[in-house]
């Protein structure tokens, strides 16, 4: 694995998973009002998980092709 090649791919897949979270998250938004901090909480955590796995399923599709 070439540190040349990974930083670019990494860069491009980060972009990709802001830009479908951010997508995403507009539509969860426009369907429910958050009430409460608590559940603002929770859904901070999600949203930090749901933008992890994005950018690691992105990342390696971008990187071995699949």
């Amino acid at each position: 694995m070439n540190i040349a090649e990974f930083i670019p791919t990494l860069i491009v897949a980060f972009g990709i998973a802001f830009v479908l979270e951010v997508i995403i998250g507009f539509f969860g938004e426009a369907r429910r009002k958050v009430r409460n901090i608590e559940r603002k909480v929770e859904k901070g955590a999600k949203r930090v998980v749901r933008f992890l796995a994005i950018l690691f399923i992105v990342f390696f599709i971008l990187y071995y092709g699949i």
